[in-house]
């Protein structure tokens, strides 16, 4: 296995490789079409034989492979077209963007970051073509299946949740790459510069507390988005004690600052208080890129080797 997934540059390589991935494809699309109670657990494998393919072959031969495996998911599901735009094109296009963020050397929370985002648009695009092209709803159907009573708290975080679902989505990928490809691409890139993900991550706080006054359930995927993103940065800051207690402190803080004016708001609009915790994570986490920058290379270096 470890000699055919290696590095293809040219198509007479890349067959090979395509054909065992799109017959491994096509057995998981069989699995769901003929045996729909393995519906949860291979919608999160579906994208694997696709995302190995994006990784190994050149990305100029990867519209090849994404028309054939379309082109048979169709045929072996029997020309069922809602199936393959829930879970085939997704699972055929998401790898794909996830190997393009590589190939341009990003940071690997960064990377894992705005996967989890991207997985998240394509699924709730997917819900919502499904629901007008068909009149089936996905989200019905679950809440059936898992007998839970529709209510006010559970629409507001119904956007959080598929987000949720998304980040473990991108999780099962995510130890895919890592643990299988390692030898081929170094995730354990850290770019000098974290910036781009901070600021992201501060404007998105922005924009919540912006939204609140708008449209709450927006405000709260924005709300979890945001304090995701603070909890993927904490990864890349958090390997020292003093930054450990930093944000433990932060985070107790935070807390505090929840129990003294949630007063103030209904329960179900209290939740913006936690945004405090993104903020303030955030603007620690600036302050230590800033810092970085004025720091010499040579105590940098030190700092890393010890």
């Amino acid at each position: 296995m470890k000699k055919i997934l290696t590095k293809k540059e040219n198509l007479k390589d890349s067959i090979p490789l395509m054909s065992l991935l799109t017959s491994l494809n096509l057995i998981l699309v069989s699995f769901i079409t003929y045996l729909p109670f393995t519906n949860l657990f291979i919608f999160f494998i579906l994208p694997i034989p696709s995302l190995l393919c994006a990784l190994f072959i050149n990305k100029k031969y990867y519209w090849i492979y994404f028309i054939i495996n379309l082109s048979l998911g169709l045929l072996v599901s029997i020309g069922d077209i809602s199936f393959c735009l829930l879970n085939l094109v997704p699972s055929l296009i998401i790898p794909f963007a996830i190997s393009l963020l590589i190939k341009l050397g990003a940071n690997k929370y960064f990377i894992f970051f705005i996967s989890s985002i991207f997985i998240f648009l394509i699924n709730l695009l997917s819900i919502y073509i499904i629901f007008y092209l068909f009149k089936f709803s996905i989200i019905d159907f679950l809440i059936n299946l898992l007998n839970i009573t529709y209510n006010s708290t559970l629409d507001l975080l119904l956007l959080p949740l598929i987000y949720l679902f998304s980040i473990f989505e991108t999780l099962i990928l995510y130890l895919i790459i890592y643990y299988e490809t390692k030898s081929l691409i170094d995730l354990n890139i850290v770019n000098s510069n974290d910036s781009y993900f901070i600021y992201l991550n501060l404007l998105l706080t922005f924009i919540s507390v912006f939204v609140f006054h708008f449209h709450i359930k927006i405000c709260y995927l924005l709300l979890f988005i945001s304090l995701s993103g603070t909890f993927i940065l904490l990864l890349n800051y958090i390997k020292t004690l003093q930054n450990l207690i930093i944000f433990i402190i932060l985070f107790i803080f935070t807390w505090i600052i929840y129990i003294c004016f949630y007063n103030y708001y209904s329960l179900r609009h209290s939740f913006i208080l936690l945004l405090s915790f993104s903020l303030l994570s955030s603007l620690y986490e600036l302050m230590l890129y800033l810092n970085k920058l004025d720091t010499p290379k040579y105590l940098l270096k030190l700092n890393n080797e010890n």
